[in-house]
């Protein structure tokens, strides 16, 4: 107590010397919390200063404002106002704020200069410190102005029209009343009361516990050193529910360890540095790891007093917490509940971390908490899950804060809700970007199930069920993965290898097929589908194999379609095709993100930045009504086909065979894609594909093919089925991969357009061949018949004696192929015939196929879809749900019906 008792009187006296507010003890520091004093009326919901107009900030102008101090304010610690840097800003020159006594600026109480190295931030939030006493209930007045030696151009001012929008107060243009108010905001202080901030903090412990009474004591005799070094030695002295200090951290001396980023830190303010994460902490211990020199830890229990102070919790300053807020949006803090005490535990070995920062570390978890019960209710998808989790689990580890049961019940009744919302009926969470689902996913298994739930036997109303969510969701990630371990390229970010989380998933659920996944093969069983439809998430994922034949598991192809589900952090990219991968290569790719709200981000998802179908370049309307039409999947070929009123031009519809090689030798298997646009009317038509970076790619205008060019590995073609009219261009696309290993340049990434103008309906067909090395197989196609808008069509694929026929029909009808011996009624048809004779087929929405004068597939009225198979031992025939008049037809032998449900799985979405 002695020490912080005559630090106060110290302090009080350079207070009344001096006018700063940051002079004293470091926790004293802390806990006088500045606050919300005035602000214009913000923007809701983001809490955005609502700028009607810009001022242009020169030489020559002067912008001020005049506002009224609260009730309880005794000292401005800063005012935030809405400057807009201009490309006018150079370094020499800076923005000034000057607080007066009033417009006729009488008393100059402070001032604060924002340079040019300051002059970014975010959503042109400036910040003047200043720390100045003042009276409160009082008006006071205080003016931008330029200050330099540069063009006297730096910025512009934002401010509301009318002299209203402020009503305690007036804007000012070069002294004169003018008819707007600055969009600004004061923070405050209370008058300095050290002593009544610490009996507030000791309130929020539960003395009564046996392990605090050492602390209990101290408070009674009003003896707060004590009472801070014997609350600090409990916490790191016990070792249950949590150890806050991990004995099993060993610090490695490095003498060759690259310094450069710690000794520039060692130079810089809170201000940069990155204190919102974990990053520029990191940066510190390593260095103090490495060196074992107590400059890095004392720098940085310096930026944590300061980024304390300077950034107080919105639960008790009612300043930000709204979600664009860099520091306090409800994920920034939940990340950081989340890194709890990995820091702590790392500078706790150096004597540098002060018993005050120590101790300002643990209140400030727990203030995090409180901002979350405060703020953090309105948080869907993985920012819920994230901080919610983070909440419960501190709320588990200290209930020695009399607080815990109120982040304990809020955390559980958030997470019920998130779960219940955001996790849909097929078992996938909502946002359409794998990394975020894996990020949402993550601590609800790890945190709260595997240690909250199964090992201390936390009670919650979802406890029962949360295996079974999990392990659902867990299987989507094993499905969605391309046979090199990695998710594609899916909206906002993903792209990560994901064996290693899977192979935690399979120890967690005792599942033998995530582990043949994780390990590529090498341990496990094989998943028992090969394709797989999300409806509610819009995943489809067609896969040839996991490693059957002898063939490696990487070697596998692998489509992933995105359609009918735009999601959180998804793209205007629904029927586009977001990755297909073959024979240990990624071939087509989406071009990922950037930084949000970046022009080069908003770019990236659009339609047109997709593999997909665009009707006159145009984007995709989020609110479009989707659907899949129709599903299949059999040894024989995959069909799906997805639908979407997405354009203003028109609908999109498109439909993907994927036909499997089904053991047939010396046959490819491959997609074929037919992109239809609806509507009425003549409309440009842009068929997009994106290639993996640095792909060698070889263009032919005049065959309108496309074919990669590695030598070895896999390859892959596109040909379109009817080119004629059409246009190819070849372009490139500015990609930024975020969250990969590229830097942050664009890099350039390869890019083929087909373009034709048609009357609307119009349909294009498009044939993606896979295929290993450098040459090109001899794959042949030939149109029998083709209506002029593309609807209707016939044509046939062929490789050697393998011919694989389609047919396709605008409306379910009969149909007669004479020249392939085929009569069919249906919508579409793929059959294919080995030698001439009948090896498989599969009918869409049909109910009679007949081939070489043979009855094959018969119903009383249309099915889904039928297949059939023609093996030596009889006949094998699939279909999509039960149909009692459904015939199926062998040549005498003996025919198995399987079915496949699918039907089944498409009405859960209906």
């Amino acid at each position: 107590m002695l020490k912080h008792t005559l630090t106060l009187l110290l302090t009080m006296v350079m207070l009344a010397i001096t006018g700063s507010a940051d002079a004293g003890p470091e926790l004293d520091r802390v806990l006088d919390y500045m606050f919300m004093d005035q602000s214009v009326p913000m923007r809701g919901p983001q809490l955005l200063f609502d700028v009607q107009r810009e001022i242009q900030l020169t030489a020559d102008t002067r912008i001020g404002q005049t506002f009224v101090t609260g009730p309880n304010t005794a000292r401005l610690a800063r005012i935030r106002a809405y400057l807009a840097p201009t490309a006018d800003w150079t370094p020499g020159e800076g923005a000034e704020l000057t607080l007066w006594d009033s417009p006729a600026r009488n008393k100059r109480l402070g001032s604060f200069v924002v340079t040019y190295e300051n002059r970014v931030f975010h959503y042109n939030q400036v910040e003047w410190d200043l720390n100045a006493e003042v009276e409160p209930n009082r008006s006071y007045y205080f003016e931008i102005t330029y200050t330099g030696t540069g063009d006297g151009k730096l910025g512009r001012v934002g401010v509301m029209n009318g002299g209203d929008a402020y009503k305690s107060g007036q804007g000012y243009l070069n002294g004169e009343e003018a008819n707007f108010d600055i969009c600004f905001q004061t923070h405050a202080r209370k008058a300095y009361d050290p002593i009544g901030n610490l009996k507030e903090l000791f309130s929020r412990f539960n003395l009564e516990l046996p392990g605090l009474r050492k602390v209990k004591i101290a408070v009674e005799k009003g003896d707060f050193e004590t009472a801070i070094k014997e609350t600090v030695a409990y916490f790191e002295a016990r070792k249950e529910p949590f150890a806050i200090i991990n004995p099993s951290q060993v610090a490695k001396r490095d003498p060759n360890f690259d310094l450069t980023k710690a000794n520039e830190m060692l130079e810089k303010d809170w201000r940069h540095v990155d204190m919102e994460g974990y990053e520029g902490r990191k940066i510190l211990i390593n260095a103090y790891n490495a060196t074992g020199d107590d400059k890095y830890i004392k720098k940085l229990n310096d930026l944590l007093i300061d980024w304390y102070v300077h950034r107080p919790p919105p639960s008790k300053s009612k300043i930000g917490g709204h979600p664009w807020d860099d520091t306090w949006s409800s994920l920034s803090t939940g990340l950081r509940i989340g890194h709890g005490f990995v820091a702590y535990s790392w500078m706790s070995r150096s004597p540098a971390f002060t018993t005050d920062c120590r101790l300002a570390y643990i209140i400030g978890l727990a203030d995090h908490c409180n901002t979350l019960v405060e703020y953090g209710a309105d948080a869907g998808g993985n920012w819920a899950f994230t901080q919610n989790c983070a909440m419960l689990t501190f709320a588990m580890n200290f209930p020695e804060f009399k607080e815990s049961a109120l982040w304990r019940d809020t955390a559980i009744e958030r997470l019920a809700a998130s779960i219940k919302r955001d996790i849909l009926p097929d078992g996938v969470e909502t946002e359409s970007a794998p990394s975020y689902q894996r990020m949402a996913y993550n601590p609800l298994a790890t945190s709260v199930y595997d240690e909250l739930i199964v090992k201390r036997g936390l009670k919650t109303p979802f406890a029962k069920e949360l295996r079974n969510i999990l392990e659902k969701q867990a299987e989507y990630f094993m499905y969605i993965t391309m046979p090199n371990g990695f998710t594609p390229y899916l909206g906002d970010w993903a792209h990560e290898n994901q064996r290693p989380a899977i192979l935690v998933d399979a120890k967690r659920f005792n599942r033998r097929d995530m582990l043949y996944v994780a390990t590529a093969g090498k341990e496990g069983t094989k998943p028992k589908e090969l394709s797989k439809l999300y409806p509610f998430a819009g995943i489809v994922a067609m896969r040839s194999d996991w490693g059957d034949q002898g063939r490696p598991f990487e070697d596998a192809r692998y489509l992933m379609l995105h359609g009918v589900h735009f999601g959180a952090h998804g793209h205007q990219d629904l029927n586009g095709i977001a990755g297909l991968y073959a024979y240990g290569r990624e071939l087509l790719y989406d071009p990922g993100s950037h930084i949000y709200g970046s022009p080069e981000h908003f770019k990236l998802t659009t339609a047109s930045s997709h593999n997909l179908l665009t009707i006159d370049g145009e984007d995709q309307n989020r609110n479009a009504k989707a659907a899949f039409k129709n599903w299949s999947t059999t040894p024989i070929a995959d069909y799906i086909a997805s639908w979407v009123d997405a354009y203003k031009g028109g609908d999109y519809t498109r439909e993907i065979f994927y036909v499997r090689a089904n053991g047939d030798p010396n046959v490819l298997d491959y997609w074929l894609v037919r992109d239809t646009a609806g509507g009425s009317g003549e409309h440009s038509l842009e068929q997009r594909w994106r290639f993996v970076y640095e792909t060698p790619l070889e263009t032919d205008e005049a065959t309108l093919l496309t074919k990669t060019a590695y030598e070895s590995g896999g390859n892959l073609a596109i040909v379109q089925i009817a080119p004629s009219h059409m246009k190819l261009e070849r372009t490139t696309t500015d990609v930024w991969l975020w969250r990969s290993q590229l830097d942050d340049k664009p890099v350039q990434i390869p890019t083929v357009n087909y373009v034709i103008k048609r009357q609307l309906p119009a349909a294009i067909d498009t044939l993606l061949l896979p295929f290993e090395g450098a040459k090109m197989p001899r794959v042949l196609t030939q149109t029998i018949e083709r209506s002029p808008d593309g609807l209707d069509a016939v044509f046939v694929v062929s490789q050697g004696d393998v011919q694989d026929i389609f047919a396709y029909q605008r409306v379910s009808a009969p149909k007669n192929i004479s020249s392939a011996g085929i009569s069919f009624n249906g919508e579409r048809l793929f059959l294919r015939k080995v030698a001439g004779k009948i090896r498989s087929a599969l009918l869409i929405n049909g109910s009679n196929l007949v081939v070489d004068g043979q009855q094959i597939i018969r119903a009383e009225k249309p099915v889904s879809w039928a297949a059939i198979s023609v093996e030596r031992s009889g006949v094998k025939a699939y279909v999509s749900s039960e149909e009692k008049s459904l015939r199926i037809l062998g040549s005498g032998g003996r025919v198995t019906i399987q079915n496949m449900k699918t039907d089944e799985l498409l009405r859960l979405r209906k």
